[in-house]
Protein backbone atom coordinates (compact mmCIF):
# COMPACT_ATOMS: atom_id res chain seq x y z
CA UNK A 1 0.00 0.00 0.00
CA UNK A 2 1.70 3.33 -0.72
CA UNK A 3 1.20 5.94 1.65
CA UNK A 4 0.12 9.51 1.11
CA UNK A 5 1.29 12.27 2.88
CA UNK A 6 -1.84 15.09 3.86
CA UNK A 7 -1.65 18.12 5.08
CA UNK A 8 -4.98 19.15 7.59
CA UNK A 9 -5.74 22.93 8.52
CA UNK A 10 -9.13 22.83 10.66
CA UNK A 11 -11.46 25.31 9.98
CA UNK A 12 -13.33 26.69 13.66
CA UNK A 13 -16.45 28.87 14.36
CA UNK A 14 -16.28 31.61 16.39
CA UNK A 15 -17.49 29.22 19.86
CA UNK A 16 -14.41 27.79 19.18
CA UNK A 17 -16.34 24.01 17.44
CA UNK A 18 -14.62 22.30 14.68
CA UNK A 19 -16.67 23.14 11.55
CA UNK A 20 -14.34 21.80 9.26
CA UNK A 21 -11.12 20.84 7.81
CA UNK A 22 -9.22 21.49 4.61
CA UNK A 23 -7.30 18.73 3.38
CA UNK A 24 -4.41 19.17 0.98
CA UNK A 25 -1.95 16.23 -0.14
CA UNK A 26 1.36 17.21 -0.13
CA UNK A 27 2.83 16.25 -3.66
CA UNK A 28 6.19 17.62 -5.26
CA UNK A 29 5.50 17.97 -8.64
CA UNK A 30 2.73 19.00 -10.76
CA UNK A 31 -0.46 16.62 -11.14
CA UNK A 32 -2.69 15.76 -14.57
CA UNK A 33 -6.59 16.21 -14.51
CA UNK A 34 -6.72 12.50 -13.75
CA UNK A 35 -4.07 12.03 -11.06
CA UNK A 36 -5.77 15.19 -9.11
CA UNK A 37 -9.27 13.64 -9.17
CA UNK A 38 -7.90 9.95 -7.93
CA UNK A 39 -6.25 11.80 -5.02
CA UNK A 40 -9.17 14.02 -4.09
CA UNK A 41 -10.99 10.10 -4.21
CA UNK A 42 -8.44 8.90 -1.96
CA UNK A 43 -8.88 12.19 0.13
CA UNK A 44 -12.57 11.30 0.44
CA UNK A 45 -12.32 7.85 1.17
CA UNK A 46 -10.43 9.01 4.18
CA UNK A 47 -12.26 12.08 5.26
CA UNK A 48 -15.50 9.10 4.90
CA UNK A 49 -14.14 6.25 6.75
CA UNK A 50 -11.53 8.35 9.28
CA UNK A 51 -11.58 11.80 9.78
CA UNK A 52 -15.52 12.16 10.24
CA UNK A 53 -16.74 8.91 10.03
CA UNK A 54 -20.51 8.41 10.27
CA UNK A 55 -21.15 12.03 9.69
CA UNK A 56 -22.68 13.98 7.13
CA UNK A 57 -20.71 16.51 5.62
CA UNK A 58 -19.86 18.57 2.57
CA UNK A 59 -16.90 18.25 0.00
CA UNK A 60 -15.37 20.68 -2.42
CA UNK A 61 -12.57 20.62 -4.51
CA UNK A 62 -11.30 23.25 -7.04
CA UNK A 63 -10.59 22.20 -10.83
CA UNK A 64 -7.71 24.72 -11.54
CA UNK A 65 -5.99 23.97 -8.07
CA UNK A 66 -3.70 21.34 -6.12
CA UNK A 67 -5.07 18.17 -4.82
CA UNK A 68 -7.00 19.20 -1.76
CA UNK A 69 -10.63 19.35 -0.62
CA UNK A 70 -12.44 21.83 1.86
CA UNK A 71 -14.73 19.70 4.18
CA UNK A 72 -17.66 21.56 6.22
CA UNK A 73 -19.55 19.39 8.72
CA UNK A 74 -23.42 19.60 9.49
CA UNK A 75 -23.44 22.58 6.74
CA UNK A 76 -27.13 23.04 7.46
CA UNK A 77 -26.41 23.90 10.69
CA UNK A 78 -23.97 26.88 10.44
CA UNK A 79 -25.40 30.05 10.88
CA UNK A 80 -26.45 32.11 7.87
CA UNK A 81 -27.27 35.56 6.94
CA UNK A 82 -29.11 36.47 3.38
CA UNK A 83 -27.84 40.03 1.76
CA UNK A 84 -28.57 42.17 -1.08
CA UNK A 85 -26.19 42.56 -3.69
CA UNK A 86 -26.54 44.50 -7.10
Amino acid sequence: MNIMRIIIKRIFDLNKNETGSILTASVNHPTTAPEKSLIENILKDYVYNSHYPGEAVTIYSEVRDVPSIVVIRKIDDLSAEEINIK
